[in-house]
């Protein structure tokens, strides 16, 4: 397993030894636990899934501008802490600053890994409530 994500961050371009690699870990961790939580919201409100129904086909009632507010909200403090970390990383690393590296590495760390376990949390927790009967039917 750890080689699978040594070779992801190889592939992506992020660096992954030296000084601060903590990040690579604690943000991506940050982030699920923000995916689980918006999960069980949308499980438990029924909505439909996030990112295929939601910000690709554009299938829910919701636009995609409150869509994309909701991500913001959720993991925009992740996002800005990854910048940072990484803001610090290149400079004690390299004494420069990549601004679109700093941007790649926080989706990366940050967005990416809310966008994959938000649908997953919730149609795991979609598994385990049970449906209300519309008004007027028997179940």
């Amino acid at each position: 397993m750890e080689d699978w994500i040594k070779n992801f961050l190889e592939a992506a371009g992020i660096r992954h030894s030296g000084p601060m690699s903590f990040r690579l870990y604690l943000q991506p961790l940050m982030s699920l636990t923000y995916a689980i939580i918006a999960g069980i919201r949308d499980a438990k409100a029924g909505r439909r899934h996030f990112v295929v129904d939601g910000l690709i086909l554009g299938k829910t009632r919701r636009s995609r501008k409150e869509l994309l507010k909701e991500l913001w909200r959720d993991v925009g403090k992740v996002f800005i802490l990854a910048a940072i970390m990484e803001i610090i990383f290149e400079i004690i690393e390299f004494k420069s600053v990549q601004p679109f590296e700093v941007l790649k590495v926080g989706f990366y760390l940050a967005i990416l890994p809310y966008l994959i376990f938000r649908g997953s949390a919730d149609r795991i927790i979609s598994l385990f409530i049970k449906e209300k009967p519309e008004k007027g039917t028997k179940k």
